[in-house]
């Protein structure tokens, strides 16, 4: 594609590849799922999307980006999640079902002329649009079994925290605790959508 770097609003390129990564689930090419072994840490360590490949890639805490969001093994919740690395390789929360989230924030590891050959080849309608009219912020969500995918219509990131049922908002660079009444703020997900749980 000519220009990768056309779209509007520096460092957008991040933006369109993850829409490339992502456009791959809507066309039903899944990326490998990584199981859980019953009753302890399935021995994967922490996991990025590889986009050129398909698949979770192992990360060692070396490696990992603080803000960026990565895939590892929650002891709690005996099974894998996605959350965001922090310093020391620490993660913060447990990101549940409807979690939506600003796609820079996989670690997405390419070049934009990857990125753009990518989005090309899975979802050319996608790269044109990008390409005349830019981008704005790209959200994804999660869904019940671990994926994400394109949140169309999202304007903002928010977090379902799968170990404590919190729900947040963010709003004017801050993120705002969501609550199901007076001090209440545990939430529950049935069928695809948030129910108080107090």
């Amino acid at each position: 594609m000519n220009n990768p770097m056309r779209l509007r609003g520096g460092g957008q390129w991040a933006a369109a590849l993850a829409l490339a990564v992502l456009s791959l689930e809507v066309l039903g090419i899944h990326p490998a799922a990584a199981k859980a072994a019953a009753g302890g840490d399935d021995g994967r360590g922490v996991l990025r999307y590889a986009p050129l490949s398909g698949t979770l890639e192992p990360v060692s805490r070396q490696e990992l980006k603080v803000g960026y969001i990565y895939s590892h093994f929650s002891q709690r919740l005996g099974r894998r999640v996605w959350s965001y690395a922090q310093a020391h390789g620490e993660f913060w929360y447990a990101l549940g079902e409807g979690t939506t989230q600003e796609a820079w924030r996989l670690d997405l590891r390419v070049t934009p002329e990857q990125g753009w050959e990518i989005l090309a080849q899975t979802a050319p309608r996608l790269a044109r649009q990008l390409q005349q009219e830019g981008a704005g912020h790209v959200y994804l969500r999660l869904t019940r079994d671990n994926r994400w995918v394109i949140a169309e219509g999202a304007s903002f990131p928010s977090i379902y925290n799968a170990e404590t049922g919190y729900r947040w908002e963010k709003h004017s660079g801050s993120y705002i605790p969501v609550s199901t009444g007076p001090s209440r703020y545990r939430w529950a997900v049935e069928q695809g959508r948030y129910v108080p749980a107090e």
